[in-house]
């Protein structure tokens, strides 16, 4: 058994020693029907990774498993300097819920040299949760200070305005609305820019979305 079988080992004993039935019932009730899901809390999950090294190999076999915890463990192992774009792009294919795309943004995505393409990716696939995970990046890249260029700002609203005009899954539309309301944040000229873009084409989008548009350019 190498040292990787053994950490696992050590975690998987960790995992089953702080369950929590009640939490994992309350997420399936939920919708979120992991494989396997042992309830833990993320400040419990943060403890836990703080005990071991940042290791690519521990956080790929962490995450290739199914279980919620150690998908979530594996962000933050894994090296973001290590961490190159087609497996950045492979992890975002397989996030199961957005409370992982949540995590991998926080934890490891937000940390990556290429975050920004990595955002602009995500953005332009067509499954949903992969926009939810670009949308969710940019969040982070805006709250931590994040100026993007004018190519990343176009595809950032158009990307937007598609999720406006569509009848939209409500979580993946909320970080849209973060995103943008934080974008527009950033100074007088990005918040016009917003404003002009979608004036053209606020008439095609439903009442209530149009409202969250105001709401966010004032």
């Amino acid at each position: 058994m190498n040292t990787t079988d053994e950490q696992i080992r050590a975690i998987k004993r960790q995992f089953r020693k702080a369950m929590n039935g009640i939490v994992a019932a309350s997420m399936r009730e939920k919708g979120l029907d992991y494989r396997v899901n042992f309830g833990l809390t993320l400040p419990l999950l943060k403890r836990i990774a703080a005990a071991y090294p940042p290791d690519k190999m521990l956080a790929e076999r962490l995450w290739s498993e199914p279980v919620r915890e150690s998908k979530m463990l594996a962000t933050w192992l894994y090296p973001p300097a290590e961490m190159d774009r087609t497996t950045s792009c492979r992890w975002v294919a397989e996030i199961p819920y957005p409370e992982i795309a949540d995590i991998c943004c926080l934890n490891l995505f937000s940390r990556l040299p290429y975050a920004a393409e990595l955002a602009a990716y995500c953005l332009e696939r067509p499954d949903d949760l992969a926009r939810y995970t670009g949308f969710r990046l940019w969040n982070r890249l805006l709250v931590a200070g994040c100026k993007p260029s004018e190519t990343e700002i176009a595809t950032l609203l158009t990307a937007s305005q598609k999720l406006l005009a569509s009848e939209s899954n409500r979580p993946t539309l909320t970080v849209a609305i973060d995103a943008l309301r934080r974008l527009a944040e950033q100074d007088e000229a990005t918040r016009k820019q917003i404003e002009n873009f979608f004036s053209a084409a606020e008439s095609d989008l439903p009442v209530g979305n149009k409202n969250l548009l105001r709401e966010i350019l004032g």
